[in-house]
């Protein structure tokens, strides 16, 4: 078992999870091949337990005349043991078997009680003992558990005595039952052992037999709530049915397995039964569609544990499995649930899109099928979805109907309810509607003070401290963030506490409490660097009114206020630092094959801590968090770089001061918020700056979606190059200058144009052409500074020597020309200008990543000519514009290959790229080079948008010149815009490329 096995068998138990796959009883819903196969081993489950386990039902019965012990039956005269007398009691047990599940007791007694007296007097002990057991189920039925456990004890006395150990263990498991129904759990307990070593001895000689008699047993413990116990013989039960050559029956007790694990919160210990039930699958060829359920099942498994990458790839294969099944095998209803899984899975890894398809299709079927629960769940990630786009009516409407839709639903889904109650607040809070918003946190409140559940208290308290603040209700503000902060310090939930000191913070400032907000604000700091306070964004909640990443920049904010400068720098960098890597392990990032493992381990682990937090309290597994911290603290010695894809790097301000230092930069980093934005400064001298300024997302947004529209395209019916509306010269540019580079920010910049001053943009600033900046005098920063992007201060603290000072260029490009796009001119012309010698050419079509690894080693510059744009729905999934996999005919590469090959090079030229329109967030970009960073490039040059291939062919030819004659990337780069510049002001046909790493 593994360490997260171990750990979440901690977990506290729950009887309902919140994850919308575990509606789905992956041993039931499917039919067809797989699924009549699993339907027929639940069936003998569940009517064995009906039979045999109604305990509860009948347990105030009173007793009928029928009711005798041993004693009251009739003697009789002995009779011969012969095989007609056998079958005389072979046919009276049977037809007491046939009454028994018919539910008349009294009648299935006197048959049962006829079989006894001819087996007595023929001194059958097989038949008296099977007899004695049947009587004792019925005693269990009414329950009579006294007198079920004479008759079990009879039984087992009997049977002692003869060699049918499978007889024998049904007596022992029915007196365990009895036992049971008389609190007696150890000698329970005992009889089950007994059961078990029964069944186990009896399987060499009736392995079918006994595989159902362990399933029986599971069955009727789940019924009496053993839930462990149950598990112990589900086990046996797929054991004893692979030895019967019954694989079907084998993997449906395995997913019963699944299914109870996952409604415990046992989330690993469900993945490895998964797994079981997978590997049983895939061993029996002849039965491929067995597969279905065991991929589904393992899917969700993964999809609970965080693991949606993983997630999606399983349910991309179930898809394809499920196309090729017919309706008779595979209803609709059941493609719906896989649906609706694939469909949230998707969400989490940031597709959209295509999980809009899949949610919409499912919601449908079930809607069609009256299927309230699996409908409600599907509404509820709707709203997510929809909330996730910034549609906060549609959200609040998806929400609404969910909360409708689980008023129908018996029993309630107490945690569902609260779920959905929570996630319609905080879109309802976001709306301005906090009063509505107030009365349904109080609802949530209420129901989880019931449920005892103090972590998910904790937390709605602390939305409701925010509405009431928004409410202007300070005084109930205060009483509920103090109450949050109570309960969460007991339940050690740093992902909580520090939302709820920087919340408390901004009460205390606002009453002018300075001395009290500065600790409220080192509390909330300290919490905030907590690894356990970083929650992955949930496709199924939504936890605030207010997002983390805008709270975590009015905590930044108030820290600059205070003059806490360094603190509110390197709470920045994290907080960036946590988006970008989400956004890469949501997208399903790949890394190098050498680092794959461990990057693979330690990022599950994070995943699967992080989703303990929804099954049992964040300080049970302290202790867990800590010995991941000690291994990847570990990996930071060993791998930086890789170690930055799984998890901020705590760096401690002396080091970043002393990196900028040694690259010769002035750095400017912004922070955004909803309605503010933070910009630190810091020079070469080692002097840090901050300010917040007066402009956020919500007005920043707008401005850059206009921008974007404006900028130059592609026509893609006619494959021709067209200009946008130039947007009356330099207004919009001047007007980003203004906002983002005010005076206090623009004194701190260096008077020498050829110092470097390095951009560290936050989210959608990642798309603006800051060399096209004009301040008030009308020049372009470009013409008073050389410029270069960073994705954050990592890139001067992980900034590596060059590897060659000579310019020599590997050129990928296609052998056609494209119009509008990349052009076959940089393939004719590049090696006119810098010589044959200098420049090798790698044809783009045919060529896979492995080739262009091994061609780029030993060139300072891979240039590709070939257009890309950086617009997809998941960047990561995008196809490149050139190469193939050897040995996998039309098989295309996606841009993450791209960063799973070595790169070691200085520069990346990506010549004709562009960004999204329709996503304005930044993150394509910030992806792209970090992902390129990571891969071995040192700094990567692309396009914002397309520019005319005559212009760009002769700025790139400038640019290369510039290199030549000793400059350095960025003034290479300034040189040549510049030059650009003075041949057509127009910012749009100069401005396009963006530089980003040191610029060296």
């Amino acid at each position: 078992m593994s360490l997260s096995t171990v750990v979440l068998s901690k977990a506290k138990p729950r009887l309902f999870k919140t994850t919308v796959c575990l509606a789905i009883s992956f041993s039931i819903i499917f039919n067809g091949t797989a699924g009549s196969a699993l339907a027929a081993g639940n069936t003998q489950a569940d009517s064995s337990s009906m039979s045999h386990g109604t305990v509860l039902d009948q347990a105030n019965k009173t007793a009928t005349p029928a009711d005798l012990n041993v004693q009251q039956l009739p003697s009789l005269i002995d009779i011969p043991q012969t095989p007609e007398s056998i079958e005389k009691v072979i046919k009276a047990e049977a037809e007491g078997e046939q009454f028994f599940e018919q539910h008349l007791l009294d009648r299935a007694m006197a048959k049962w009680q006829e079989a006894y007296g001819i087996s007595l007097e023929m001194k059958y002990a097989e038949g008296e003992g099977r007899a004695l057991t049947n009587m004792c189920r019925v005693f269990i039925d009414r329950g009579q558990f006294v007198k079920a456990k004479y008759m079990g004890e009879n039984a087992i006395e009997v049977l002692s005595g003869v060699s049918d150990q499978k007889a024998l263990g049904r007596a022992h498991l029915y007196l365990a039952q009895a036992y049971f129904g008389l609190d007696n759990p150890v000698w329970a307990g005992q009889q089950l052992e007994e059961a078990m070593k029964a069944f186990s001895s009896s399987a060499g000689n009736n392995a079918p037999d006994t595989s159902r008699l362990m399933l029986l047993a599971a069955s009727v413990l789940m019924n009496m709530g053993k839930v462990k116990e149950s598990i112990q013989f589900f086990e046996a039960a797929a054991t004893y049915f692979v030895q019967a050559g019954d694989n079907a029956r084998a993997i449906a007790s395995h997913l019963k397995v699944v299914d109870i694990l996952l409604s415990q919160g046992l989330l690993t210990a469900a993945s490895e039964e998964a797994q079981k039930a997978v590997s049983l699958a895939k061993a029996d060829q002849k039965q491929p569609n067995n597969l279905l359920a065991p991929l589904t099942s393992l899917a969700n498994c993964d999809y609970t544990l965080g693991e949606h990458r993983q997630a999606a790839t399983l349910y991309e294969q179930v898809n394809q499995l499920a196309a090729k099944m017919p309706l008779d095998q595979l209803n609709n209803t059941s493609r719906a649930y896989i649906d609706l899984g694939y469909g949230s899975t998707l969400l989490a890894c940031g597709e959209l899109e295509q999980a809009r398809v899949l949610l919409e299709r499912a919601v449908g079927v079930f809607k069609s099928a009256g299927l309230s629960l699996p409908q409600a769940q599907t509404a509820n990630v709707l709203g997510v979805l929809e909330e996730a786009e910034g549609h906060h009516e549609a959200a609040m409407r998806e929400f609404g109907e969910a909360l409708d839709l689980h008023n129908l639903i018996t029993p309630k889904n107490d945690n569902f309810h609260v779920q959905i109650l929570s996630n319609l607040a905080s879109v309802e809070s976001a709306m301005g509607r906090n009063r509505d918003a107030r009365l349904h946190l109080e609802t949530a409140a209420e129901q989880l003070k019931k449920m005892k559940d103090e972590t998910q208290l904790g937390r709605v308290y602390a939305a409701g401290a925010e509405v009431a603040w928004k409410l202007a209700d300070s005084a109930q503000a205060q009483q509920l963030v103090k109450g949050a902060i109570e309960i969460s310090q007991k339940v050690n939930d740093d992902s909580a506490l520090w939302r709820e000191h920087t919340l408390l913070a901004k009460m205390q400032l606002a009453q002018n409490d300075q001395a009290a907000a500065r600790d409220s604000l080192l509390s909330a700091l300290s919490f905030f660097r907590s690894p356990q306070a970083g929650i992955f964004p949930s496709p199924e909640r939504i936890y605030y009114g207010t997002s983390r990443h805008d709270l975590a920049e009015e905590l930044v904010s108030m820290l600059v206020a205070q003059k806490m400068t360094e603190q509110a720098l390197l709470a920045s960098e994290q907080l960036k630092e946590e988006a970008f890597i989400n956004d890469w392990f949501e997208r399903c990032g790949q890394v190098k094959a050498e680092d794959a493992d461990l990057y693979n381990d330690l990022a599950s682990q994070r995943a699967h801590l992080h989703a303990i937090e929804v099954a049992s309290p964040p300080g049970m597994i302290v202790k867990e968090w800590q010995a991941w911290m000690t291994r990847f603290r570990a990996l930071i010695t060993q791998n930086k770089a890789l170690a930055r894809l799984i998890a901020p790097v705590p760096t401690p301000i002396a080091d970043i001061i002393k990196a900028v230092q040694a690259a010769h930069t002035t750095g400017v980093e912004y922070l955004i918020g909803s309605d503010s934005t933070v910009v630190f400064t810091l020079d070469p001298s080692g002097h840090l700056t901050a300010d917040t300024l007066p402009v956020g997302r919500t007005k920043l947004s707008e401005q850059v979606n206009t921008l974007l529209a404006a900028a130059p395209k592609v026509d893609n019916d006619s494959r021709q190059f067209v200009y946008g509306n130039n947007l009356s010269g330099k207004r919009i540019f001047s007007l980003f200058f203004s906002e983002l580079i005010p005076p206090s920010v623009e004194a701190t910049l260096p008077a020498d144009a050829e110092q470097t001053v390095s951009i560290i943009p936050d989210g959608l600033l990642f798309n603006l052409p800051y060399a096209a900046f004009a301040n008030q005098e009308g020049k372009y920063f470009i013409e008073k500074h050389t410029l270069t992007m960073a994705s954050s201060m990592d890139t001067f603290l992980d900034r590596k020597a060059p590897i060659a000072d000579d310019l020599n260029l590997l050129l990928a490009s296609a052998d056609k020309s494209t119009v509008g796009g990349a052009s076959n001119d940089e393939a004719t012309s590049l090696p006119k200008l810098l010589g044959t010698q200098v420049v090798t050419r790698l044809p783009s079509r045919g060529t896979d990543l492995k080739s262009m690894q091994d061609q780029v080693r030993g060139h300072a510059v891979l240039h590709i000519a070939e257009p890309y744009a950086l617009a997809s729905d998941n960047l990561l999934k995008s196809v490149l514009p050139f190469g193939a996999n050897k040995g996998e005919p039309g098989h295309t590469l996606t841009t993450s290959g791209l960063f799973t090959v070595n790169i070691p090079t200085n520069l990346l030229v990506w010549s004709s790229t562009a960004g999204n329109i329709n996503n304005t967030d930044g993150s394509e970009l910030e992806i792209f080079a970090r992902g390129l960073h990571y891969a071995g490039v040192r700094n990567v040059l692309v396009s914002l948008w397309p520019t005319s291939p005559g212009q760009r062919v002769n700025e790139l030819a400038d640019f290369y010149k510039n290199k030549q004659a000793g400059l350095s990337d960025a003034a290479a780069l300034r040189k040549a815009e510049l030059a650009a510049l003075a041949t057509d002001p127009s910012p749009w046909t100069w401005a396009s490329f963006q530089l980003f790493g040191p610029g060296d």
